[in-house]
């Protein structure tokens, strides 16, 4: 049977999923640095610092650092290597994401009754303004940003504790608790992912008449989630709004199928296409044609290059399979890799994956080439520091090292304008990416100033290619049509 609770030494690869799961880095970035510190620890106890594996750890660490804040794509790209890194060279058991999940767990229990801190940290640390109503929906929210990812997060990790209950009667407890947490999420989505991660598992083992089964399960779970949100599902439906998302993102990426639009630039790049009445976002709400659509088809190169490492063979394991499907639907369907938690579990799935007793070096190779794909695209900014401080109403001071820093990001360029007043930095946004209607915009108002009526008229019009919805340019242009007369 095995023991329930492992000696502290012994769990400290239990403690480091733990660090994963209950302290996402998206809710505090300090966490990331914990959650590498215990990474370090594993190598040491497991006798492999120091070591090639351990510098690759290392230095993929930093480099994460350096990326953050950045682009979104990149950042999230490298947390992701991180885990798959370490994961890669450390052996865990399954059994090592029990008392994780059940920490996770009792605390979205505990949240069912809008633990009064709750409200206070998702105000303190200023995540997404949705979270609040989500609170008082009294739908899970736990330490992840969404309840959608809270309950994939459970989903997508079912199968490794359906296997551990064959051992554990606390592991069959836990599936009823997880269970009942991923309906309570109210998320379509989240219902989805355990799914399909519980079917391949069972359809991998062989047992096709349970995978059926829970299929037809799904479907009563995902009407009963319907009934559940009621008339907000019906105001907001999900699969509307992700069709407007990928059509704007398909259009993108016509525009220019081989470059990519940029990282960082669907939220701008993406407004000429959009329609009235149509929403705006930064994400795709599908993390692999956002990749597509930013990077263009050499980030796709690298991911084909990598997935060489999951050639048919007879040692990949079924939990981990599931897992692994589970989290690519919930990446399909939503903006889950866009948080560090989702990638660094990624990154463990994917590293136990491409594990091979006889070719590990190999498939090492690939994910490296894959990685190193990414590395032409990166965009370094400290955009985030700026937007940080200017939201507290604070002054700034930008030095001239920071101004070459933010010297390829057009809306640092921007931020610098807005607070020095000086134009060069609106000539240097439109150099850097002359296709950002905000650019034009802030042309046209300055131009107006100065009393250069064409010129500004001009760079209005420009605007509106862009963003045919952009209010601020109409009245410019409103403006001198009224003046003419």
């Amino acid at each position: 049977m095995g023991r329930e609770i492992p000696r502290p030494f012994l769990a400290l690869e239990s403690l480091l999923l733990f660090l994963i799961l209950f302290f996402p880095p998206e809710t505090n970035p300090i966490f990331f640095l914990l959650i590498v510190s215990c990474a370090l620890i594993v190598f040491y106890k497991n006798k492999t610092f120091p070591s090639i594996e351990w510098y690759l750890v290392v230095f993929l660490f930093f480099l994460t650092l350096f990326l953050y804040p950045s682009s979104l794509s990149l950042y999230y790209i490298f947390v992701f290597a991180i885990a798959f890194s370490f994961f890669y060279f450390n052996n865990f058991r399954e059994r090592d994401f029990v008392l994780p999940l059940w920490a996770i767990s009792i605390y979205g229990i505990i949240q069912l009754f809008n633990w009064p801190s709750l409200s206070e940290a998702v105000s303190n640390q200023n995540l997404f303004e949705v979270t609040q109503g989500i609170i008082t929906q009294l739908r899970i929210f736990s330490r992840f940003a969404l309840p959608t990812t809270f309950g994939a997060v459970l989903g997508m990790l079912l199968p490794l504790v359906i296997k551990d209950a064959k051992k554990r009667k606390s592991s069959r407890a836990l599936i009823v608790v997880m269970v009942i947490l991923i309906i309570l999420t109210r998320s379509l989505g989240a219902v989805l992912v355990a799914a399909l991660s519980c079917g391949v598992f069972f359809a991998i083992k062989g047992r096709r008449k349970i995978a059926i089964s829970i299929l037809a399960i799904s479907v009563l779970a995902l009407a009963g989630v319907v009934i559940l949100r009621g008339t907000q599902i019906k105001k907001h439906p999900s699969w509307k709004l992700r069709a407007y998302h990928w059509k704007n993102a398909v259009l993108s990426l016509k525009e220019k199928p081989v470059t990519g639009i940029g990282w960082r630039r669907f939220f701008t790049f993406s407004k000429r296409f959009i329609k009235k009445g149509e929403p705006e976002s930064l994400y795709v709400h599908n993390a692999f044609l956002q990749f597509l659509v930013e990077g263009g088809i050499i980030p796709l190169l690298g991911v084909l290059v990598f997935s060489l490492g999951f050639r048919v063979r007879k040692d990949l394991k079924a939990e981990f399979l599931g897992a692994g499907a589970g989290w690519v639907l919930h990446n399909f369907i939503d903006i889950g890799f866009y948080f560090p938690s989702i990638a660094l579990l990624g990154g463990i799935i994917f590293s136990q994956l491409m594990k091979s007793r006889k070719n590990g070096r190999a498939s090492l190779v690939l994910f490296l080439i894959f990685t190193l794909s990414i590395l032409p695209f990166y965009e370094k900014s400290r955009l985030e520091n700026i937007k940080w401080v200017l939201r507290k109403g604070e002054s700034i001071k930008i030095s001239s090292v920071e101004e070459v820093l933010f010297s390829i990001d057009d809306e640092a360029q921007l931020l610098l304008y807005r607070i020095t007043g000086d134009v060069k930095f609106l000539h240097r946004a439109l150099k850097i990416y002359p296709e950002n209607p905000s650019v034009f915009y802030q042309l046209s108002l300055y131009y107006l100033r100065q009393g250069a009526i064409a010129n500004s008229e001009m760079m209005a019009k420009a605007c509106l290619l862009l963003n045919p919805t952009h209010e601020g340019a109409k009245e410019i242009l409103k403006g001198l049509r009224e003046n003419e007369k």
